[in-house]
């Protein structure tokens, strides 16, 4: 995929202003890695008319039919090269960019812990930090988790946790825990598990969890953000060990995880973590801080699942591939509560 980020600042009707052309000139004398002389470039320039910050591909590009299926307004620009070769180039306004879901409340921390309390050593994750954690737990066994679960939705009170953790409980024998030290349980009064996942090969590892609505949610849950693009080479992401410590991740370049000389599915999402450090719980979040404006939020790219052998690869499903599948339930799940 050919990705174009063009910025277009008080740029209006490119190819019909001096002050375009000369902007235009800069740009292209800056990228320019053959030494073309300027005055050999009048062809070069950007033709259409738009004004501020444009994401844009090439229009035959796959993913313009992507954007303008979730309803964007496309904005056509055509490039010409020194040549005078032309590319038909269709841009969509960054204003329009809404890259995670989970409504407006998602992905906030409590850094100080719910109710705040002092850090016992520097990697410990204190109590309602991450106030989207939970535990799911069997009826008949309510002090040992079966694995961690990450709240995504506060309408429709949805979770998202491996399917390999819970394929065997049925749900109305499963209550869901939001702390360790708050012993409410949530009972259990939905499960989708994607009808593709494969506990052999962990292919498409993922279910959601509704809760019923019997009883108010703790005051400090809130749901994680969910992204709806894929994680970037070398973001770092955090994940969380059953005793409660930072395990600290880097998402490297997928093609370098494989298993068997068999590279990962693309229902799945590989990490790096330190060997010697903490092993993330089963079914918890692989988590990553994004800055917007002033603030920092948190958006789930993966559920963690496993490490690969002995190595220092952890295995997560990919979140972002399933985004319209954990959608379609959640609104199911809205049907449901009507």
């Amino acid at each position: 995929m050919l990705r174009i980020i063009v910025l277009f600042y008080l740029l209006a009707v490119v190819s019909a202003l001096l002050e375009g052309d000369v902007a235009l000139q800069d740009v292209f004398e800056q990228v320019a890695e053959d030494n073309y002389n300027p005055s050999h470039m009048n062809c070069s320039n950007i033709e259409g008319s738009g004004k501020g910050c444009y994401e844009c591909y090439v229009c035959s590009d796959a993913e313009v039919q992507r954007q303008r299926s979730r309803g964007k307004v496309k904005t056509e620009f055509q490039l010409r090269d020194n040549k005078c070769a032309k590319t038909d180039i269709c841009c969509f306004s960054q204003s329009q960019n809404i890259f995670r879901s989970g409504g407006a409340n998602c992905g906030n921390s409590n850094p100080e812990g719910y109710p705040r309390r002092v850090r016992d050593a520097l990697k410990s994750v204190l109590p309602g930090e991450y106030p989207w954690r939970a535990w799911i737990h069997s009826k008949s066994d309510p002090n040992v988790p079966l694995c961690a679960a990450v709240f995504i939705s506060e309408e429709s009170r949805a979770l998202m946790t491996s399917a390999y953790c819970i394929e065997q409980y049925p749900e109305d024998s499963m209550v869901v825990r939001f702390s360790k030290d708050h012993y409410n349980l949530y009972d259990v009064r939905k499960v989708y598990i994607h009808k593709y996942f494969d506990s052999e090969t962990r292919y498409n590892d993922i279910a959601i969890l509704g809760l019923k609505y019997d009883e108010s949610l703790p005051p400090w849950v809130k749901p994680v953000c969910r992204s709806e693009t894929k994680g970037l080479f070398a973001t770092s992401c955090v994940a969380v060990s059953s005793d409660d410590y930072y395990v600290n991740t880097v998402i490297p370049q997928q093609s370098k995880c494989v298993e068997g000389n068999i590279p990962l599915d693309n229902s799945f999402i590989c990490t790096i973590a330190a060997r010697n450090d903490y092993e993330p719980e089963v079914g918890g979040g692989l988590i990553c801080p994004e800055e917007a404006l002033k603030s920092i939020y948190y958006t789930a790219y993966g559920i963690t699942l496993y490490r690969s052998g002995t190595t220092s690869i952890m295995v997560h499903t990919n979140v972002t591939h399933f985004h319209g599948w954990i959608q379609d339930q959640i609104d199911k799940l809205l049907e449901l509560s009507k």
